[in-house]
């Protein structure tokens, strides 16, 4: 009786793969990859909220307004973190809801090195000391057969001028709202 039952669990998984695709074509399926282009970087916390309100119901949309929030650390070390940190989940953040040491950590990372940040926009280049383009800011995201961790839970790759493969990023979807779960990757350098 256990191997009739074990068989049709077995024959059923096969099914849903085979049908269905199993969790890449769920990405597929909800398009996750792809470009976001963002006009300006924002000047205010009000306006970063306003990008995040118009970016963040999706995955993409989510590590764009991030990477946008590493960008204006260039600027405003206090606000860009800031931005950064309102948009993250429970993993960056200390047992009394403040910033973790991780977060710290990552945050100088950006500070330390501006061009990370610049590397994960379209159009920047090791030759330009990547150089923010003119105009609207665009970021490209891909996916992969294993980029579906859970249906709330999505890893996205980030294009990066500055390595030779994009770099990962995990959001996270908590209640109606997508976050960053695991940015660490994207503070990695690059080239020089």
């Amino acid at each position: 009786m256990k191997r009739i039952v074990l068989t049709a669990v077995l024959a059923a998984g096969f099914c849903w793969l085979a049908v269905c695709g199993g969790p890449a074509a769920i990405a597929d399926d909800k398009d996750f990859g792809g470009e976001v282009s963002v006009d300006a970087i924002p000047a205010s916390a009000e306006d970063f909220g306003k990008l995040r309100e118009k970016l963040g119901n999706s995955p993409k949309g989510t590590a764009a307004a991030f990477i946008v929030a590493l960008l204006m650390l260039e600027k405003d070390k206090e606000l860009g973190t800031k931005c950064a940190f309102s948009i993250v989940t429970d993993s960056y953040q200390n047992a009394s809801g403040g910033q973790s040491q991780d977060f710290k950590e990552l945050i100088e990372r950006f500070v330390k090195n501006p061009a990370i940040a610049r590397s994960y926009v379209v159009g920047t280049s090791l030759a330009s000391g990547y150089e923010l383009p003119k105009g609207a800011f665009k970021f490209s995201f891909s996916t992969n057969k294993y980029s579906v961790i859970k249906d709330t839970h999505i890893k996205l790759f980030t294009a990066c001028s500055g390595a030779d493969t994009p770099r990962p990023i995990e959001i996270k979807k908590i209640k109606d709202a997508w976050q960053v779960e695991n940015a660490s990757s994207l503070s990695v350098g690059v080239k020089k």
